[in-house]
């Protein structure tokens, strides 16, 4: 049930909340032939195939595809889910609530994370800790599982035995973790989801919610961000790199860019895609595919880690930022200075792992009161470029911009 305070505010309506793209980019021809007639041409073209989780662009992802992308228009979750925003549904949280939660006593919560150490898992889990503990809910562990399936789940049964009120889980995988999620419902533990929901649970009844960032919006930007950095040049060949596994966020954000790419822009090409498993370990996939494909000059991939192994790459490979550029979501240091210098990378859609934790806190502490929750909840990116780097890195990452990277933004 979506409460009536925020019952009306759909993704549609996040124009306030999300950064303008250059209006330049939705004046862009579109395509003669179709979005999946144009993708399967270069496919056949280029000798690249789908990922095999890859399923054809729906009307939404269409019609956003060729919007002016001035807000977040995905209205739906994975399961047909209505979207709210997740800055309107902490906004509405009322004093009485409030005070109920804080009535409480000794509530606690254990954090399951996919991994942790990084900027997106780091800045999750002190927004969701912040937020538990200004309602004084205690967060008693943190966990990481290397993103392994069964790390994951000896972790998650770990946190059960600890008897904790919510159990906030960023799942390795859809379809693995089934049966020790149904150990915590068991358990009465109320679960709250990160990015995607595990199979064979039902919303509203076996788990909170889920919260995500709105990930085809952020793939679709990123399209816009390498075109606008192609600008000018006679060739315009997009390489990507993308996560191997079933996983919805990345799995979205690459369907976004490659939908968006081919129904806005015919004269850039998807010449070559390569997989990598391991977001720490992308250097040699990245040196592989600009050496295979010297012709590409800009590169996609789908978050901060990754990008950083095609930075390392491309200056092994003797490559200027003038003959390549990347696109890539968050925020870490390495990702933020490259930026800053006027490297490789042109432009940033970043997601707000702070908000989005303080939105999960915020359903885990209503749920405990009975309050009701909306099956889906997400948080707009935002797009970050030289120019508005350090505002928008201060409104993320809640402080000012490092030393380094504010003093390269002079140059």
């Amino acid at each position: 049930t979506v409460p009536e305070s925020y019952a009306d505010t759909s993704a549609e309506q996040a124009t306030q909340e999300a950064t303008e793209t250059d209006p330049e980019e939705s004046e862009a021809a579109p395509p003669e032939e179709g979005v999946t007639e144009r993708l399967d041409a270069m496919a056949a073209e280029y000798g690249w195939q789908q990922p095999f989780w890859y399923e054809e662009p729906s009307e939404n992802t269409l019609k956003m595809a060729e919007s002016a992308l001035d807000g977040s228009v995905l209205n739906f979750g994975p399961n047909g889910e209505e979207a709210v925003l997740g800055s309107d549904f902490v906004a509405a949280v009322t004093e009485d609530q409030k005070n109920q939660i804080e009535a409480l006593d000794g509530m606690t919560a254990a954090l399951c994370m996919r991994w942790t150490g990084s900027f997106w898992p780091n800045q999750q889990v002190a927004g969701i800790t912040d937020t538990l503990a200004s309602y004084g809910i205690e967060v008693i562990t943190t966990t990481d599982a290397n993103s392994d399936d069964v790390t994951q789940i000896s972790n998650i049964e770990a946190a059960i035995a600890m008897e904790p009120d919510l159990l906030f889980i960023h799942p390795t995988n859809e379809a693995t973790l089934t049966d020790v999620c149904k150990k915590a419902v068991d358990a009465g533990i109320k679960i709250i989801f990160m990015d995607q929901a595990v199979d064979g649970l039902e919303e509203g009844t076996d788990y909170v919610t889920t919260v995500t960032c709105d990930n085809l919006l952020n793939g679709m930007r990123h399209a816009d961000i390498i075109a606008q950095a192609l600008e000018g040049k006679t060739e315009k060949n997009v390489g990507i790199l993308y996560y191997a596994p079933q996983f919805t966020a990345t799995n979205d954000r690459y369907e976004g860019f490659v939908t968006r790419l081919a129904a806005k822009y015919p004269d850039i090409n998807i010449v070559a895609i390569a997989p990598f498993e391991d977001a720490l370990d992308t250097e040699a996939p990245a040196a592989a595919l600009l050496t295979a494909h010297p012709e590409i000059n800009a590169i996609y991939t789908e978050w901060d880690e990754p990008a950083i192994g095609i930075i390392s790459a491309a200056r092994a490979a003797g490559l200027s930022s003038e003959d390549l550029a990347i696109g890539t979501d968050l925020m870490s240091d390495e990702v933020v200075l490259d930026l800053a210098q006027g490297g490789y990378v042109k432009g940033i859609s970043t997601q707000d792992p702070y908000q989005q934790g303080v939105a999960e806190a915020t359903a885990g502490a209503l749920a405990l009161i009975g309050a009701d929750v909306p099956a889906f909840l997400e948080v707009v990116p935002t797009v970050v470029t030289r120019d508005n780097l350090a505002d928008i890195y201060e409104e993320v990452c809640g402080e000012p911009l490092f030393e380094e990277a504010a003093e390269a933004l002079k140059q």
